[in-house]
C-alpha cells in the first residue's frame, strides 16, 4: 500500500462540520511477531453541551513502519500488526465499510473520501451512508464518551473525551439530541494518524463540533425580521406577523424532514372574531426574497391551550406549492415562513409592557434518526399600543372637568381628518380625558366642548415617533406640549375665562354682583332725577 504523510480530510455530517487536526501517538515498529497491540492516542471532541454523548467506530488502522504510516482494512494486517488478532468487530466494521463505499481497499477508501472537501455535501453523504451501513448491522461501537468537562478551547462548551483509542480513522456520531437551542446533532470524522500533537500537546486528536443551526425571526408587516422584533400599531388595525426559519446547510441529507410552528398568541391579539381558535395562516417558501406560498394541505393545525396552536410540516420534503404551476424549491437556506393577519382588542396591553406573540419550531435535527428532534429559542414579536391622557385646567391651573370634551384626529398628507375614537369629556378629580389605542404618528387635538364662560383651547398638533431597543420601547414627541412616560402620552390643556373670571351660579358672589347692580341703577336714577329738578328751576 502507498505510504502517506498528508493529513486525512476532515469533515462534519448532519449540521456539523468537521474541524480536524490529526494527530497520531508514533511507535517504532518492531519485530512482527512481537506486535500486540496498535499504539493508542485520545481523541478529544470540542464545543459540545453539557451531557452530549457520542459513540465512534475506528473504520481503518493506521499502521506504521517506524518511520512512515499506512491505512489498511481492519481485517488486515502487515508487517507491524502481524501479531494482533483479527476480531469478529473488525470483520463486521471492514463489511459494512466497503459496502458502503463501494470500494474494496484502504487505498481506494482513503482516495474516495481524501479526494473531497471537508465541507462538502458529497462527503457528509457518503458519511451518513457508512453510518447506516454500520447502524444495518447493529455493530456495538468500539466507544463512547460524554461531554462533562469545561472546554479548553471555547468558552461556556464542554469537551469529551475518547482515551486509549487505537491509531486509525474513526467515525464519531452524537447519540443524543443537542441541548442547544436550534443545533443539530454532529457526526464527525477523526483521524489520529499523524506525528503532530492535540493542542494540549498531548498524543491525540482534537475535533470540534461546529453545529448548523435552525433560527426563527418574526415580524410584522413584512419589514425586517428579528428574533425580538418590536412594533406598535393602534388597536383595531390589521397586521400582518410572520415567523420564518431558515434550514440548515445540511437539510439536503435527511430523507424526511419535520417543521413544527408553536405559536402563542397574548390575549390582547385575535386574528378573527373567536380568540379561542387558531388564526388560520399561509405558509410559504422564501428564497432569496421570493416567496412561494406552500399548499395549505402540506400543513396541520392544531389547537394545544387557550391561545396557543401548533402549524406541523411532517414531512417538507413532500410539500408542493399553493399554485400547480409554480415550482417550489425547498432546500439548504430555504426560510420557511409562517404569516397571518391580527389585530390588537380592546383587551391590549397599553404601554411598556407591550403585547407579545411567541413562536418557535421543533425540527428534524440528526439525519441518521428521524425520530430526533431540536426546538429553537423562541423569537417575540412584541406589539406596543399607547394613550393619550389630556389634563384640563383653568387659567390657575385648577383642574376643569364642568363641560370640557375633546377629540382626537390622525394627520396625513390631506390633513387632520380621520377622528380617532370617539369624542371624550373631561372627567375624574384630575379632569382627564383619555384615548387609548394609539400608535405612534402625527395627531391633531381638538376641544369640541368647552366650558360655560370659557375660551376654548387652540389645537394640539404633534408627531410622537417610538424606538425600540431590546425589549424595550420610548416615544418622543416634537411638541414640547406633549410628554410622555411609561410608552404613553399626556397633554396639559388650559381654558380661560371669556373677558373675566365668572362665579358660578348659586355662589355668594351672585349676591354681590345683583347688589352692586341695583346700586349703579339707583344712582343713575338718582342723577336722572337732579337733573330733571336743576333744569324745571331754570
Amino acid at each position: 500500500m502507498r505510504k502517506t504523510t498528508n493529513r486525512f480530510a476532515a469533515a462534519i455530517l448532519a449540521v456539523a462540520t468537521l474541524a480536524a487536526s490529526a494527530v497520531m501517538a508514533t511507535a517504532p515498529a518492531g519485530a512482527a511477531e512481537a506486535a500486540t497491540a496498535f499504539p493508542t492516542a485520545e481523541i478529544t471532541v470540542h464545543g459540545a453541551q453539557q451531557g452530549d454523548t457520542f459513540a465512534a467506530w475506528r473504520l481503518l488502522n493506521s499502521t506504521d513502519d517506524g518511520t512512515n504510516y499506512s491505512y489498511t482494512l481492519r481485517t488486515q494486517r502487515d508487517s507491524s500488526t502481524s501479531g494482533i488478532a483479527i476480531t469478529a468487530q473488525d470483520t463486521a466494521v471492514t463489511e459494512a465499510l466497503t459496502s458502503a463505499t463501494g470500494k474494496s481497499t484502504a487505498q481506494n477508501i482513503y482516495d474516495l473520501l481524501n479526494g473531497m472537501t471537508s465541507d462538502s455535501i458529497d462527503l457528509e453523504k457518503q458519511m451518513k451512508t457508512i453510518y447506516q451501513a454500520i447502524k444495518a448491522k447493529t455493530i456495538t461501537q468500539d466507544e463512547t464518551a460524554t461531554a462533562n468537562k469545561d472546554d479548553t478551547q471555547h468558552t461556556g462548551a464542554y469537551q469529551a473525551t475518547f482515551t486509549d483509542m487505537p491509531q486509525g480513522y474513526y467515525l464519531i456520531a452524537q447519540t443524543n439530541g443537542s441541548k442547544a437551542a436550534g443545533s443539530t446533532v454532529s457526526l464527525l470524522i477523526a483521524n489520529t494518524a499523524n506525528s503532530s500533537k492535540d493542542a494540549a500537546g498531548n498524543s491525540g486528536v482534537d475535533v470540534n463540533v461546529k453545529a448548523d443551526t435552525v433560527q426563527l425571526l418574526s415580524a410584522t408587516d413584512q419589514h425586517q425580521a428579528a428574533a425580538q422584533y418590536q412594533d406598535d400599531v393602534a388597536v383595531g388595525t390589521d397586521f400582518t406577523w410572520s415567523a420564518t426559519g431558515t434550514l440548515p446547510a445540511n437539510y439536503a441529507l435527511y430523507d424526511s424532514y419535520k417543521y413544527v410552528f408553536t405559536v402563542k398568541l397574548p390575549t390582547g391579539v385575535a386574528a378573527d372574531s373567536e380568540k379561542s381558535d387558531c388564526p388560520v395562516v399561509n405558509a410559504s417558501a422564501v428564497n432569496d426574497g421570493t416567496e412561494t406560498p406552500i399548499a395549505p394541505g402540506a400543513f396541520t393545525i392544531a389547537k394545544l391551550t387557550e391561545g396557543t396552536c401548533t402549524y406541523s410540516f411532517d414531512n417538507l420534503k413532500t410539500a408542493q406549492a399553493s399554485d400547480a404551476a409554480s415550482s417550489l424549491t425547498i432546500a439548504a437556506g430555504t426560510g420557511i415562513r409562517l404569516s397571518m393577519k391580527a389585530h390588537l382588542t380592546s383587551d391590549a396591553t397599553v404601554g411598556s409592557a407591550g403585547n407579545i406573540i411567541s413562536s418557535s419550531v421543533k425540527y428534524s435535527s440528526n439525519p441518521l434518526d428521524s425520530a430526533m428532534t431540536g426546538t429553537t429559542a423562541e423569537s417575540t414579536a412584541t406589539l406596543y399600543t399607547y394613550k393619550l391622557t389630556v389634563n384640563n385646567t383653568d387659567n390657575s391651573g385648577k383642574a376643569l372637568a364642568n363641560g370640557a370634551k375633546y377629540s382626537l384626529y390622525s394627520c396625513g398628507y390631506n390633513g387632520c381628518n380621520t377622528q380617532v375614537g370617539a369624542e371624550t369629556e373631561a372627567s375624574g378629580d384630575y379632569a382627564s380625558a383619555v384615548f387609548s389605542g394609539l400608535d405612534s404618528g402625527a395627531y391633531e387635538l381638538r376641544e369640541t366642548g368647552v366650558p360655560a364662560g370659557y375660551s376654548g383651547a387652540d389645537p394640539v398638533k404633534f408627531t410622537v415617533t417610538s424606538d425600540f431597543n431590546n425589549g424595550t420601547v420610548t416615544l418622543t414627541s416634537d411638541n414640547d406640549r406633549v410628554t410622555t412616560t411609561d410608552a404613553s402620552m399626556v397633554i396639559n390643556m388650559t381654558n380661560t375665562t371669556s373677558g373675566g373670571l365668572l362665579p358660578s351660579t348659586g355662589g355668594a358672589g351672585v349676591v354681590i354682583m345683583y347688589v352692586c347692580g341695583a346700586l349703579l341703577v339707583g344712582a343713575s336714577l338718582a342723577g336722572i332725577i337732579v337733573a330733571v329738578r336743576r333744569r324745571n328751576r331754570d
